[in-house]
């Protein structure tokens, strides 16, 4: 762990796994994990990714993220992110595997939109699922 620095921050799930290595193929910068963000009322959460100087979190979903009561609590706290300039992304299991393609291009148009440097666009991405 020494060569990953004092200020590295694991993923808590293999999908942000999945995730973390699709950014390393995005030229896109680093973003900070695991960020909690408050407002006027109080603690919204702790958001899987952001770049918090551009207003930009990308929330992995899993299957936790399913009921009517998960959903409503993650439309309220997207309103909330949103009422402070954030633009929210969601991104699940299925679509990081087998669209991540997709998944790159929504994130360059975030970027371009918040003027993010992209470096580069990447070859078409290639993500491996390890159980």
């Amino acid at each position: 762990f020494e060569q990953l620095g004092n200020d590295y921050v694991p993923d808590e799930s293999q999908v942000e796994s999945v995730f973390s290595a699709l950014l390393l193929r995005s030229a896109l910068p680093q973003p900070v994990k695991q960020l909690e963000i408050t407002d006027h009322d109080g603690f919204i959460g702790r958001v899987d990714f952001a770049w918090p100087d551009l207003r930009l979190v990308v929330e992995i979903d899993s299957t936790f993220h399913d009921g009517p009561l998960d959903r409503r609590r993650d439309s309220t706290r997207d309103a909330r992110l949103a009422a402070l300039g954030y633009l929210v992304l969601r991104f699940r299991w299925p679509e990081l595997v087998t669209n991540p393609d997709g998944v790159l291009r929504k994130l360059r148009r975030a970027a371009r939109r918040l003027e993010l440097p992209v470096i580069s666009a990447p070859q078409e991405a290639d993500i491996t699922a390890h159980s």
